[in-house]
């Protein structure tokens, strides 16, 4: 028997979920298509040995100024050179943003907190939410995502200190952004920062 209350997601959840979903689609196919691109110049380069310089993103490249993430430069998406870990994180950032903010909702004003995450996470994305994914050792540390103890990984520490909040060990999670998804890109430029090129 569980302890946990139940909860249905309500209508403005699936809503902002079929959205993001629909965002989400939109951008990994942008990725793809961006991926093609720079595929095709390298076969053309070996083909024709002329030494076509491949785009690369300027170190000092402000993410924070883009206003179109779909074309940086060159038709380059923001996230042109994202890997499994950095959609990862982004879907990750989304995901509880939108179960910080709903579950509020749904719950008349109950507390999303380390003790109840993984359980209201599934309840709401019908997934595990695997803190392994984050080089956390354990799910008791759960809530240290947010401020970034307890990381093993330096790829991922400090993951989502700038979307949420727990200063204390089972205090509750607030989310740093306004309810809504206007902050869709405002997830994808700081995930970006937050890279680790893979060499």
């Amino acid at each position: 028997m569980s302890d946990f209350e139940p909860v249905t997601p309500g209508p403005a959840f699936q809503a902002e979920w079929a959205k993001w979903q629909k965002q989400l689609r939109e951008w990994r196919q942008a990725y793809d298509e961006w991926r093609q691109v720079l595929q095709q110049l390298q076969e053309w380069d070996e083909k024709e040995s002329k030494g076509i310089q491949l785009p690369s993103i300027d170190p000092n490249f402000d993410v924070f100024g883009v206003e179109n993430i779909l074309d940086i430069g060159e038709g380059e998406p923001l996230f042109g050179n994202f890997e499994y870990e950095d959609w990862l994180l982004l879907s990750t950032r989304v995901e509880l943003h939108l179960l910080v903010h709903h579950f509020r909702d749904d719950t008349g004003g109950a507390v999303l907190d380390e003790s109840n995450l993984a359980h209201y996470y599934k309840c709401y994305f019908k997934k595990n939410f695997k803190p392994e994914d984050f080089a956390v050792r354990a799910l008791g540390t759960t809530g240290s995502i947010f401020q970034g103890r307890f990381f093993e990984a330096a790829a991922l520490r400090d993951g989502f200190k700038d979307s949420f909040q727990n200063v204390d060990t089972g205090a509750p999670f607030c989310a740093l952004l306004s309810h809504g998804l206007s902050g869709q890109q405002a997830f994808s430029t700081s995930t970006e920062p937050q890279r680790v090129p893979i060499s």
